[in-house]
C-alpha cells in the first residue's frame, strides 16, 4: 500500500533540502555496501512504510468514530 505524502500533515517528512554543489558531487561518488546491510535498509524502509499506512488507517478509523459518536449522541 503507497500513499501520497499528506501535505497538510505536521508529520511530513519527505521534505528534501537544497544539496549544494559539493554535496552533489559527493553523492554522485559510487559507494560500497554489504549485502547484508542493504537487506536491513530494505526491511527498515518496508517496515517504515507500513507503519506510515497503518497510522493513516488508524486516523481514519478515529476520524469515523468520532463522527459515528457525533452523530449518535449529539455534538456536546
Amino acid at each position: 500500500m503507497v500513499r501520497s505524502p499528506d501535505p497538510n500533515s505536521s508529520t511530513n517528512s519527505l521534505t528534501t533540502p537544497q544539496l549544494t554543489k559539493e554535496d552533489e558531487e559527493a553523492a554522485s561518488e559510487e559507494v560500497e555496501v554489504r549485502r547484508e546491510d542493504q537487506d536491513k535498509i530494505n526491511k527498515f524502509s518496508r517496515l517504515h512504510q507500513r507503519e506510515l499506512g497503518l497510522e493513516e488507517d488508524l486516523k481514519t478509523k478515529n476520524a469515523g468514530a468520532l463522527l459515528i459518536n457525533t452523530l449518535r449522541y449529539g455534538g456536546g
